[in-house]
């Protein structure tokens, strides 16, 4: 096999003539310009025998000299050859090195012809770099295409003409076109030809040529754009610059449609107008119904407040005087009737005189005159205030104070304690029947006053009937709400059917304390009831409100000294009362006494 001749282009293979033996123009200057070409040249004689190839060939084959591959069959250096594809790009196929790897080549051959010989230069170009490159292209394509389908936006790209290059599914179903439709279009002239007014827009005064000219930002809101059915559209539009260096070469331009979310507000805003109208129905219905109420209890209060200032007052006078006749001796039973029928209106008097203050009261019309007193003394007060109540029942009293103050209405809280001790004392209307009798028969009602070291004072009232007559209790409940106090009911312990209240109050520190002779002790126990700030319901047949905190019952009752009281009609008979909640019966006064 012979070496190529020195500035010849095609060099003469074995057992073949000479392919042109005339030298090349320029001679070896001619060679080293082959050599320097980057892609690598084969020169094929007619018999597809490699008879030349320039250093990058040898380069890229891996012969192992300047003859490596001078004399191999192109098919061993190129197996995918087809000599049917010449003249022309023959394409991209397999390239063998002589060492027996494969690599990728782009080849191109050209026809050579001299005196009848025919002959191949071909130009072979290694793709290895070239086809890592197209892989990362694409996958960087396929990444890129993946995030457009994902946006929620909608993302077009403009050339520096403005004519669309690039748009995701999200702008494409926007503007209402297919995406592969939308490619070379202008966008102005597309989609933002009109202004919200109905009057053109020149592409020289939209925000997309001032970003082409100058490469500045723009954010538009309430930017009207123009579907393909001529829908009108509000979107928030973004435009920013695409730079080569200085120079801008396209933008991209994002659109946000706002329609769903107005959408969502006039609806809201719908909504709203139609609750508020109803509610501003259904608050005048309400208001006139007040306006109605307040009237009735207007009408009731007054007639309330007549009767007792009229009928009711003069039919408690004529009865008066009609029990003091000196005739009545001669029909005693006569005289001692009507004497409890004017002691009768005289106590409804009162309860309506108390009933329509609390009203007063709850309605903001009259005031509490507040003042810092011994609880105790209250108490005294209520228990004669009692005694007056209950009129002609006989029933005994034990009290017991260890101190404590309170910032209160005096006069009012003793009004409404002593309908408590009244309503639990008497047997009528109320709760329960029987319960704790002292020791001559007569009904005992006992009150404990006991002082919360400033936290509050607690009176506790139990009497031989369970109480919750409507009238007394809205009239307790009323009052002691007012002083922001709490009423709480207790089942009597032992199933006896005996009415256990306690009233809390807001107190002050420094309370005073009782003393006294007298012993007693007691045991009870029970379980909360309830605890209210309203009128209590009776129990006949209807649920007790319940406290929205339960406190616990009442526990075993402790011994200790306390003050005997006698007050009401005949005898007073002293009793002492142990420290707990059960009532205790020890030695006091003596009869008609009063400690």
């Amino acid at each position: 096999m012979e070496k190529p001749v020195a500035g010849s282009a095609f060099v003469k293979s074995q057992g073949s003539a000479f392919v042109n033996m005339s030298p090349m123009p320029g001679g070896g200057r001619s060679a080293a310009a082959v050599d320097a070409l980057p892609d690598g040249l084969v020169f094929v004689d007619g018999n597809g025998t490699v008879v030349g190839a320039n250093a990058r060939a040898l380069a890229l084959f891996e012969a192992g000299g300047d003859t490596g591959i001078v004399g191999r069959g192109l098919l061993d250096l190129l197996p995918d050859f087809d000599w049917r594809d010449v003249p022309g790009p023959v394409g991209r196929m397999r390239g063998r090195r002589t060492d027996g790897g494969v690599f990728a080549a782009d080849v191109v051959a050209v026809r050579l012809e001299d005196g009848g010989e025919h002959g191949l230069m071909l130009v072979v170009r290694d793709l290895t770099g070239v086809l890592d490159a197209e892989t990362a292209l694409a996958d960087a394509r396929r990444q890129t295409e993946a995030v457009l389908r994902a946006v929620g936006e909608g993302v077009v790209g403009a050339d520096a003409e403005g004519r669309i290059v690039l748009v995701n599914p999200a702008a494409a179903q926007l503007m209402g076109y297919r995406a592969s439709a939308l490619g070379g279009r202008e966008l102005h002239a597309l989609v933002l030809h009109t202004g919200g007014d109905g009057e053109p827009v020149p592409f020289e005064d939209s925000p997309l040529a001032d970003t082409l000219r100058t490469g500045r930002r723009h954010r538009v809101q309430g930017q009207v754009l123009w579907a393909r059915d001529g829908d009108r559209l509000v979107v928030d539009m973004t435009i920013a610059p695409v730079c080569a260096g200085e120079r801008v070469v396209g933008a991209v331009v994002t659109f946000v449609d706002r329609g769903p979310d107005r959408r969502l507000a006039h609806r809201h805003a719908a909504e709203v107008a139609a609750q508020a109208e109803r509610h501003g129905a259904e608050l005048s219905r309400l208001e006139q119904r007040y306006e109605e109420l307040a009237g009735r209890h207007r009408l009731l209060a007054g007639a309330v407040a007549g009767a007792r200032r009229g009928h009711l007052e003069e039919l408690r006078t004529e009865l008066m005087a009609v029990a003091a006749d000196d005739a009545c001796h001669l029909w005693p039973e006569a005289g001692r009737l009507l004497g409890r029928l004017a002691t009768g209106c005289t106590r409804m008097a009162a309860l309506l005189d108390d009933v329509l203050d609390q009203q007063l009261i709850a309605s903001g019309e009259e005031r509490l005159r507040r003042e810092a007193v011994d609880v105790g003394r209250v108490v005294d007060d209520a228990v004669r205030r009692a005694v007056e109540l209950l009129g002609h029942e006989r029933t005994r009293f034990a009290v017991r104070c260890s101190g404590g103050e309170a910032e209160v209405d005096p006069g009012r809280l003793a009004v409404g304690l002593a309908h408590l001790v009244a309503d639990v004392a008497g047997g009528g209307g109320g709760e329960g029947s029987g319960g704790v009798l002292g020791a001559e028969g007569d009904a005992l009602v006992t009150v404990v006053v006991t002082g919360a070291g400033g936290q509050g004072v607690r009176i506790e009232v139990r009497g031989p009937y369970g109480g919750g007559d409507p009238l007394r209790q809205s009239v307790v409940s009323g009052i002691v709400c007012a002083h922001g106090g709490v009423v709480q009911r207790y089942e009597a312990p032992g199933g006896g059917g005996g009415g256990v209240y306690v009233v809390e109050l807001p107190g002050r520190a420094g309370g005073g304390g009782g003393s006294g002779s007298g012993s007693g002790s007691g045991s009870g126990s029970g379980s909360v009831e309830g605890a209210f700030c309203a009128e209590v319901l009776p129990s006949s047949g209807r649920r007790r409100r319940r406290a929205r905190h339960a406190l616990p019952g009442p526990g075993s009752g402790g011994g200790g000294g306390g003050v005997g009281a006698g007050v009401g009609p005949g005898a007073g008979v002293g009793v002492g009362v142990g420290v707990g909640p059960g009532p205790g019966v020890g030695p006091g006064p003596g009869p008609g006494e009063s400690a």
